[in-house]
């Protein structure tokens, strides 16, 4: 009878085992997202910080605009993979910047940073928290001027032709187009490959007004510029939240633990 019943407390134990260890992995589940989350939001607030005080020093007029970001890779069978992410931008005539983009995870985010006082925001709304970065970005800026790399040890020649002005989101720019030529087997190509870029740059924002790089290996990428304002834009914009807890980031090292 003993070993009846001490069989039968085992069998009961190992049916309880599951629903008990169910929610520690649960929170372990949750931990490691979170981590995660947190390094990918450190990671992108690191390079927003560095790319808006690397503009800092220009003397950009106030603007606020809709950046829009388009691919579509065409797949072997003709199916094509589309996909679509909108990024809001400002700056005022102090030089302070806003950001307001989604996470990774599709989370509210909002990037604010005052690049003369050195010091940068990140609020995470769903977390009810902040990430604060300050002082100077390392000296590694000069990778932001070229947003659309090329495998110069693959290709054999690269033509660049000038497009002349034209008004693009409803402003003057200078367009260029590139061509990257790669001889067959370069990069796992059968025949010869050519990448073309094509950017469109004004004086009153930093950055493209308009971007489309095509590749065959790669397909198709489209930036382009809606809601354009060249103007001051509210304080307000840049305030940071009260109540919520700040927690500070360095350059070079991960977020630390909560």
């Amino acid at each position: 009878m003993k070993a009846i019943a001490s069989l039968f407390s085992v069998l009961i134990a190992a049916q309880l085992l599951p629903c008990a260890l169910q929610p520690v992995h649960a929170q372990a589940t949750d931990a490691r997202t979170l981590q995660r989350e947190d390094e990918s939001d450190a990671r992108r607030m690191r390079i927003d910080y560095d790319r808006a005080y690397y503009y800092s020093g220009r003397n950009f007029p106030g603007y606020s605009f809709e950046e829009v970001t388009e691919t579509t890779r065409t797949l072997a069978d003709g199916n094509q993979i589309k996909d679509k992410q909108s990024v809001l931008r400002y700056r005022d005539q102090k030089g302070r910047m806003r950001v307001d983009f989604k996470s990774y995870g599709g989370q509210e985010r909002i990037f604010i940073t005052d690049p003369a006082a050195k010091v940068a925001y990140l609020i995470r709304p769903d977390r009810k928290d902040i990430l604060r970065i300050k002082g100077e970005p390392p000296a590694r800026r000069t990778l932001l001027e070229s947003p659309l790399p090329t495998r110069a040890e693959a290709w054999s020649k690269q033509v660049t032709t000038s497009l002349g002005l034209k008004e693009v989101a409803g402003i003057q720019a200078a367009g260029t187009v590139t061509e990257t030529f790669y001889p067959a087997g370069t990069r796992g190509n059968e025949k010869d490959m050519v990448e073309t870029n094509e950017t469109w740059r004004t004086g009153s924002i930093p950055g493209y007004v308009y971007a489309r790089s095509v590749s065959p290996s790669g397909g198709e990428k489209t930036t382009h510029l809606e809601n354009l304002k060249l103007d001051d834009v509210a304080d307000t914009l840049f305030s940071v939240p009260a109540g919520y807890p700040i927690r500070d980031i360095q350059f070079d090292t991960a977020l630390p633990a909560e």
